[in-house]
């Protein structure tokens, strides 16, 4: 799919947040602590995720919301 040069960065997010669900479950795997999954996770989220949906808050659904809604 064709994305807007300013949306590529959100998307390249998206694939961060799938790459943390494949690291939650090799840790699983390889038998890591977890309490030091969970460690990495709330990291995740406060550097990344929380960022994430704030930026699409603020500037992609106000869009979608003006083209869908009309």
């Amino acid at each position: 799919i064709k994305r807007n040069e300013a949306l590529k960065p959100l998307s390249r997010e998206h694939h961060h947040g799938l790459l943390l669900c494949w690291k939650i479950r090799q840790g699983i795997k390889m038998q890591v602590e977890p309490e030091r999954i969970k460690s990495y996770t709330d990291w995740f989220k406060n550097k990344y995720l929380f960022p994430h949906f704030e930026a699409e808050e603020k500037f992609v659904f106000p869009v979608f919301n003006y083209y869908c809604t009309g």
